[in-house]
């Protein structure tokens, strides 16, 4: 350690240091979270990093630590952390809904894994995280359940198209659960409803 030299004026003098050595660990991530209801991801790091240098891009969710067959390699998303040990990473509506058309990936724990490349991250001393796939520590299932947004009707074709506010299981269809009104209200004078059967 450095001595602390006292002077008649009393303030306090350090002398130089004898010596630095600069930081050249490279940050490795330790464990994350994934919430499909809110779409939020956190990732816990060994050392302080640099969040701004996040790159969604060089982040991968895979099914399997081993397997690679199942995957979705970000595109974009936002990262407001401070510098810190954690980064919380809020995924993109368009990511989130294409990782939620893949019935094999993120559905639960077992099947949730991250990749991050080098360029995922940096440190504060500017180091490049180490390349790692480890299994989600937290996983939160999407429990929202869709809302249909609006829906158009072609007389022509005789076909209806929705429109819902997140990715649908198309094969769940029923018909039979949908029913034509003539007006908003179902219990209006007047107003005339016609079930679906196919």
């Amino acid at each position: 350690t450095n001595p602390v030299i006292g002077t008649s004026s009393g303030t306090l003098q350090l002398s130089p240091p004898s010596g630095y050595s600069p930081d050249t660990v490279p940050p490795a991530l330790l464990s994350f979270s994934l919430d499909m209801n809110t779409g939020m991801m956190v990732f816990t790091f060994g050392d302080v990093v640099d969040t701004t240098s996040f790159n969604a891009q060089q982040a991968t969710l895979v099914s399997s630590q081993t397997n690679f067959n199942t995957l979705f390699p970000f595109t974009r998303g936002t990262s407001p952390s401070p510098n810190g040990y954690l980064v919380n990473f809020t995924i993109s509506d368009q990511d989130l809904n294409s990782i939620k058309m893949l019935s094999q990936l993120a559905t639960n724990v077992n099947n949730t894994f991250i990749i991050l490349t080098p360029l995922a991250i940096k440190d504060t001393s500017g180091l490049f995280v180490t390349s790692t796939v480890i299994q989600a520590g937290s996983y939160t299932p999407d429990t929202t359940s869709p809302r249909l947004l609006k829906y158009s009707y072609n007389a022509n074709l005789r076909a209806l198209s929705f429109i819902f506010s997140e990715t649908v299981n198309i094969s769940s269809m029923n018909p039979a659960g949908l029913t034509l009104l003539s007006s908003s209200s179902a219990n209006g004078s007047g107003t005339q409803m016609n079930t679906l059967t196919g």
